[in-house]
């Protein structure tokens, strides 16, 4: 007997299918890349600055949230026996640096519209700060955000946006006492 061995129609039919079916996935998944690039680094940036705020409580420490030019940010402890700010460099509050096209504006929610400033709460530091630029030193780490061990935070809004999504962007809240929030702002 001669058998003839090959692929029915079926067999065929089911893999062209499966091909298509993935072909499919991968156009869906590729489309709405900056969309679901600007979700995923604002939901980030939340879900630290929500460790930043706990961890504060936690360690019985101020914790200080810096932004580098718009390419990232850095978190700060602040060491009381030397009365400076020191960069974290665990896992967690490291260093980090946005996303391509992802940008941060920051703006703060106290009266003046401004900063908080580190000076009325450091009486040391402003003596320090001259100090150290007396010598032609760069000045001092000048905190963006600030979160205290007692609960307390700087108020601040946090815009998180993506250079090629215009109508979607995220907002990270935080409130004195109710910590920090996320909001979709279109």
């Amino acid at each position: 007997m001669n058998k003839h061995r090959g692929f029915t129609l079926v067999e065929i039919m089911v893999v062209v299918s499966i091909i298509g079916i993935m072909v499919g996935l991968a156009v869906i998944s590729v489309g709405g890349q900056p969309q679901r690039l600007l979700k995923n680094e604002a939901n980030r940036v939340f879900q630290l600055l929500r460790i930043a705020n706990e961890t504060a409580e936690y360690s019985n420490s101020e914790i200080a949230v810096g932004l580098n030019d718009e390419d990232g940010y850095s978190f700060y402890r602040f060491d009381d026996q030397s009365m400076e700010w020191a960069e974290i460099e665990n896992n967690v509050l490291k260093s980090r640096t946005l996303d391509e096209g992802v940008s941060l504006e920051l703006s703060w929610d106290n009266e003046e519209g401004e900063r908080l400033d580190a000076d009325v709460l450091y009486e040391d530091a402003e003596a320090q700060e001259q100090e150290v630029t007396d010598y032609g030193e760069e000045a001092l780490f000048r905190p963006d955000i600030l979160f205290f061990p007692d609960g307390q935070l700087s108020e601040f809004t946090l815009t998180v946006s993506h250079e090629d999504v215009d109508d979607i962007s995220y907002r990270i809240k935080g409130k004195n006492y109710r910590g920090v929030s996320l909001e979709l702002s279109e």
